[in-house]
């Protein structure tokens, strides 16, 4: 059959692991100097560090990227994206109020804006980040799970190189490189473990993998912890569908199809009632499986527990160019590395041009004399006695730093900003005395044009998530679970009762939703500008007595920074929709 396992699954990893990291290696080396440039312990190397040492010259660390990397950062943290779920082919609106609440409570149980902030940064810094969805046993009061999403480092995944869409889902396999610690591991997997000889977490070579660090094995002698390499892989599988009128079932295979169908005709029958048309379409089609490996072990392998049948790994990417993957970091460090050179240059040579020295006449001082006279004559206060007959020392004036000096060093201070997109004006620091605030908001947009790919990427990612968010709180949530996070003022808010709230909520689980993601505007001051032109338009239509139509309004709630504007419209929403009706069948305008 399509869907039996192979026998030789062990080697199938080693074999998806090994192309996983000749496809990125280039990639980590590149990724693994974008952090260290960001943090500025690894903006000069070794070898020049040891140069410059010699030399007893200064290596100046003047951090030009990490402000960068903090605006950006700092731009998606003011300006957070909402998700927000529209029922397919569900006309009640309570559907929807209800998705979202139940999102926003999976959201703020798992602190999921700001490991989408963290991943988000990982992106920006060098062009890759991920996000992990799964369901989180650990919660003590929640014994069932919980749905949680967190931010994993983009340093431990790895992917098929032959995976083209941006969610990665046509790729054959996606894997997860993460520390355990070995009790835990003990626990979960004792026949498993028991297996894995001590010694054998030491033989494997060091490999570019891990959350924190590069260099170590399967086994992390400083912490203790054991590698696993966590496998969402996709194999395939034979399913059967049957379609009738009313819709589309899908069963494992064609012996189940036809059960079904003979259920189905057998009651129809019993009834006296006409059996209905049923077609059986077999398909084959790819099932994800997960599999836990260590020390070429394998400890777990089994179907994903996830209905959704897709990777839980979400990744964001900045700039693809020809499948090379970049952050705006990476074309940062050459200005960032010219900039360094540049400031210890200039203190080197204030430190030895400032002072142009001492002309002094032939034996006018003694030997022991000019020994004191290079080491002291620096300090406030030196003198020392010389013969006048043969001739006065004379100070020498020391030399001015070149202006084309200072004027390179500007050229890479600027070309950090124009090529970031984080100008002046965007960072806030722009004298506007200067400029005209035109023209100003104008080099603002155009700081943020060049960060849009950044933020298109996240809008896709958290569309992502959103889908495989919902699927999971279906999967997971019951609705016992759902009434109690609604309450029940909530039930009666949109008119539901106890009695009938529990047959709502299973037309809601097996909906199918869009995900909307809403995008604010990028800058502050567009919000602001925003919320200001509503604000005139309303009290224009007033003066002339015209009430202001339900969009602006909503508008007016969606740009403000209000407490609650998400609940206030729901309820908004939720009014028009119950206005009352004049002839014709259309909202009476004047509600």
């Amino acid at each position: 059959m399509a869907d039996e396992l192979p026998e030789d699954r062990l080697e199938r990893f080693q074999t998806f692991f090994e192309q996983a990291k000749k496809t990125s290696e280039l990639w980590r080396v590149d990724a693994k100097e974008d952090y260290s440039f960001v943090e500025g312990h690894g903006q000069w190397n070794q070898k020049q560090k040891d140069e410059l040492n010699r030399q007893d010259r200064p290596a100046l660390v003047m951090n030009a990227i990490l402000p960068v990397v903090n605006l950006i950062s700092g731009q998606e943290r003011a300006s957070r994206l909402g998700i927000t779920y529209k029922p397919r082919g569900f006309d009640d609106d309570r559907a929807s109020q209800i998705a979202n609440q139940l999102y926003r409570f999976a959201s703020d149980n798992s602190n999921l804006i700001y490991e989408v902030s963290d991943a988000f940064q990982d992106m920006t810094i060098c062009g890759r980040g991920f996000l992990y969805t799964m369901i989180d046993y650990h919660q003590q009061d929640e014994p069932l799970g919980e749905i949680a999403v967190k931010r994993i480092h983009p340093l431990s995944v790895f992917w098929d190189e032959n995976a083209t869409q941006y969610d990665m889902q046509d790729g054959n396999y996606m894997i997860w490189a993460k520390w355990v610690a070995e009790d835990m591991l003990r626990i979960y997997y004792p026949g498993s473990m028991s297996e894995v000889k001590h010694g054998e977490w030491l033989n494997m070579p060091a490999d570019l993998i891990g959350e924190k660090t590069l260099d170590y094995n399967w086994r992390d002698k400083r912490t203790g912890k054991l590698r696993i390499l966590e496998f969402w892989y996709k194999i395939p599988k034979s399913v059967a569908f049957v379609i009738t009128e009313t819709g589309v079932q899908r069963f494992n295979n064609d012996k189940e199809a036809k059960q079904a169908i003979e259920e189905v005709t057998r009651m129809a029958v019993s009834r006296s009632a006409p059996v209905p048309d049923m077609e059986i379409v077999e398909r084959v089609i790819k099932q994800t499986r997960i599999a836990h490996v260590t020390a070429w072990k394998i400890l777990k392998d089994s179907a994903s527990p996830y209905n959704h049948n897709q990777y839980p790994i979400i990744p964001l990417i900045a700039f693809n160019f020809d499948e090379k993957v970049m952050g705006i970091v990476r074309s940062l460090k050459d200005p960032q590395r010219e900039k360094n050179k540049r400031w210890s240059q200039m203190l080197h040579m204030i430190n030895t041009m400032s002072k142009g020295g001492w002309k002094i006449p032939k034996r006018s001082v003694s030997s022991d004399q000019l020994s004191r006279w290079s080491t002291e004559s620096g300090k406030p206060g030196f003198w020392f006695e010389y013969n006048p007959i043969i001739g006065e020392p004379k100070e020498i004036d020391g030399q001015n730093i070149p202006t084309s000096f200072v004027t390179l060093m500007q050229i890479a201070e600027d070309e950090i900003k124009k090529t970031s997109g984080a100008n002046q004006e965007l960072l806030g620091l722009a004298r506007t005395g200067d400029q005209s605030g035109k023209a100003i908001r104008t080099l603002q947009q155009s700081g943020a044009t060049i960060l849009a790919p950044l933020f298109d990427s996240l809008v896709r990612s958290q569309k992502i998530l959103g889908q495989l968010t919902i699927s999971l709180i279906q999967q997971y949530y019951t609705p016992e679970k759902i009434i109690d996070i609604l309450g029940i003022s909530g039930i009666s808010n949109m008119g539901l009762t106890i009695n009938n709230v529990n047959e709502f909520i299973e037309r809601i689980l097996e909906a199918k939703y869009d995900v909307i993601v809403d995008v604010t505007p990028l800058l502050g001051s567009d919000r602001d500008r925003q919320f200001q032109q509503a604000l005139d338009l309303i009290a224009v239509l007033a003066k002339v007595g015209i009430p202001p139509p339900m969009p602006l309004l909503e508008l007016l709630v969606q740009v403000s920074d209000w407490p609650g504007k998400d609940a206030m419209l729901a309820q908004m929403r939720q009014a028009s929709t119950m206005q009352p009706q004049k002839e014709g069948g259309k909202p009476d305008a004047t509600q």
